[in-house]
């Protein structure tokens, strides 16, 4: 015997969920706060961008007006009471080892933020920037962050 398939009626959905209450809406949260601004360094103009999340502070220092290596860094305070700061390359250029700036603006980070994580890019036109670019962007980020 040969089966033949009939028909199904078709029937129109049914109708959609009741919204909610207007006191029941889930709150809107309000995004990451965010900095930017321009400087000039070693006679480049340099983007800074500052995000704060939870619990991290990603901050992006470019001449190239795009993402460079990135950089995270961690503080951790013992029992003693004496911090230990930790760095690593997640991806990017490992010729041009910056990680010096990443702990010095992670301790910049954890006097002013306490608790939070540093995620970091640097995107410099300059392979091995002079101790005075680093000071100046320790000065820049100390200023947006305190």
């Amino acid at each position: 015997q040969v089966s033949c398939l009939q028909p199904m009626e078709v029937q129109a959905p049914g109708p959609l969920a009741e919204p909610l209450p207007q006191e029941a809406a889930p709150a809107k949260t309000a995004g990451p706060e965010t900095v930017q601004l321009q400087h000039q360094l070693a006679g480049e103009d340099t983007t800074f961008v500052f995000t704060e999340f939870g619990n991290k502070l990603f901050i992006v220092v470019t001449q190239y007006n795009k993402l460079g290596t990135v950089y995270e860094a961690s503080a951790e305070t013992n029992e003693a009471g004496s911090v230990t700061f930790s760095t690593r390359m997640a991806f990017g250029d490992r010729a041009a080892d910056l990680s010096v700036f990443a702990r010095g603006i992670m301790e910049v980070v954890h006097s002013t933020r306490p608790g939070k994580g540093l995620i970091l890019s640097l995107a410099l036109k300059v392979k091995k920037p002079s101790a005075e670019v680093f000071k100046e962007v320790l000065r820049i980020t100390r200023s947006v962050l305190d």
